[in-house]
């Protein structure tokens, strides 16, 4: 799952302002990825992107933050490359 080739969009947590990737094993349409901005948006350390129960809960995902981030996390994907993927 925590593969370049799956990184769908990428969001900054709104606690400690580290990058984050989105991720999901399947491309995402319009519809989805517009789905997934606002709870992008509003994302901090600790919280799941959706809560338990909601459809994108397993499929879209972002690694939740920790005191270390590996380089190639704080790397985001550019907006072309995102582009590309969906």
């Amino acid at each position: 799952m925590w593969i370049q080739n799956n990184a769908r969009s990428f969001t900054e947590c709104t606690e400690c302002g580290i990058p984050r990737v989105i991720f999901s094993k399947k491309k995402l349409t319009e519809d989805q990825i517009a789905c997934v901005t606002e709870p992008a948006s509003m994302y901090s350390c600790g919280a799941p992107l959706f809560e338990e129960g909601h459809e994108y809960y397993d499929i879209v995902v972002v690694r939740r933050c920790s005191l270390t981030v590996s380089k190639p996390e704080l790397k985001a994907p550019t907006e072309s490359a995102l582009e590309a993927r969906i």
